[in-house]
């Protein structure tokens, strides 16, 4: 992983992104269309397209960096790829056509992977769900289990973002422990009322992943 760019960020991590057969994608982390439709670019390798992704220098405008696979610790291969590209259209201008999200990208790698790229510095990579996959939030699901953590069980998107919160505790633990700082009691004492404060919300799950959605964001900008 380079210095400009990290793998699995919490801010995105776990997110369930849905395609629909009428082509609709459903995407808690973009504006939905009132309709929309696909348009295939040219084929080219799976490398070549992530190297077009631009990473904007920081700061002030600064000097862009085309990434590689490594950069984003991908390790899919190399494949020949067709993407393509979603735009919204509209009922009453259907030949007008707008991005769904920046310069977003699809490209099938696998029969159950996908990947999603914004055109700019971002590369999803997405796994196939289906009703047997397991839904594995970062705590056991077996036994007696609260209201809150059981409906997170039941669930592929809270348990995503049960992970994620997890991962963004992590790493600002990791990284209190790292720089030496004496800060992990409180830390610690902190995610304890975060957990009780998610918990209030007992099986109301828009609650629960706005609680986890705004844990996350808390956590990551320490």
């Amino acid at each position: 992983m380079s210095s400009s760019h990290e793998t699995d960020d919490p801010h995105l991590l776990g997110e369930v992104l849905a395609v629909h057969p009428d082509g609709q994608i459903d995407y808690p982390l973009a504006t939905p269309c009132e309709s929309m439709m696909w348009k295939a670019r040219p084929r080219t390798t799976f490398a070549a397209l992530v190297g077009a992704n631009v990473k904007a220098g920081g700061g002030g405008g600064g000097p862009s960096t085309a990434p590689k696979l490594g950069d984003y610790g991908l390790t899919l291969g190399n494949p020949s790829v067709t993407p393509f590209v979603p735009l919204c259209t509209s009922k009453q201008a259907p030949r007008q056509t707008t991005a769904w999200d920046a310069a977003a990208w699809f490209v099938s790698l696998t029969p159950d992977t996908m990947a999603m790229g914004n055109g700019i510095d971002t590369v999803l990579v997405l796994s196939r769900l289906t009703a047997s996959t397991p839904i594995t939030p970062s705590f056991s699901c077996k036994g007696a289990l609260p209201p809150t953590e059981a409906t997170i069980c039941k669930s592929q998107a809270l348990a995503g973002r049960d992970r994620a919160v997890a991962q963004a505790y992590q790493r600002v633990t990791a990284l209190a422990q790292k720089r030496k700082l004496n800060n992990l009691a409180a830390m610690e004492a902190e995610q304890r009322q975060w957990l009780k404060t998610r918990d209030a919300c007992h099986a109301d799950e828009q609650c629960i992943i706005d609680q986890m959605r705004e844990r996350i964001t808390a956590l990551m900008s320490q």
